[in-house]
């Protein structure tokens, strides 16, 4: 396989690449999210990941396109109709893991590799269901600074954030940022050698 390129900074979505064997090269995208305006989730979080994919494939050359393989994601928590991305203070993270609190919300993560001509994106969603969360317990969470980089103000892979979790339905590595399992599948048609 050529290498491998992760159009994110997320470091989450790295680490699960990491650990699953892949050598990454990280490029943050320079890609202006508000120019995608979309109100059905699965919609939003496949453009974005497309956008960002896109605007890191610009920067290079041909013959080092046709060598690399670009991945990138995006992702977002929905629930009453509404799309939660990352908190931009203490009030908004608060107002949605409140807004979490005992109910089932649905994670929509985004996806788009790209080979050469090629380019796959796809979207996968995980429905995730919260305990009843306390004020204290939601308030010791903003104080630890963990919500601030999360879609919906929590992280399932974070010491305190796996403690609300009742329930999961689908992938978890999805509300990681990056459903593994299909990931790994696209990438194999695209590159076969891949692992």
């Amino acid at each position: 396989m050529g290498r491998l390129i992760l159009a994110s900074g997320s470091p989450r979505r790295r680490a699960l690449l990491e650990n699953f064997g892949f050598d990454v090269t990280v490029i943050k995208p320079e890609f202006n999210e508000n120019t995608i305006s979309k109100t059905d989730p699965a919609a939003l979080v496949a453009a974005l990941a497309a956008g960002k994919n896109r605007a890191v494939r610009t920067g290079f050359d041909a013959s080092l396109k046709e060598s690399s393989v670009f991945l990138s994601a995006d992702t977002v928590v929905s629930i009453d109709g509404k799309i939660l991305g990352k908190p931009q203070g203490r009030k908004e993270a608060y107002g949605m893991l409140k807004l979490l609190s005992h109910r089932t919300h649905t994670v929509y993560t985004g996806v788009c590799i790209a080979s050469g001509e090629d380019e796959i994106c796809f979207t996968e969603k995980t429905d995730v269901t919260f305990y009843t969360l306390s004020d204290t317990q939601i308030l010791r969470y903003i104080d630890s600074g963990a919500p601030f980089d999360k879609a919906g103000g929590y992280g399932i892979q974070d010491d305190m954030g796996i403690g609300f979790i009742e329930s999961v339905h689908g992938e978890l590595s999805n509300v990681i940022g990056l459903p593994m399992g299909r990931t790994v599948r696209e990438l194999q048609k695209l590159q076969g050698d891949i692992i």
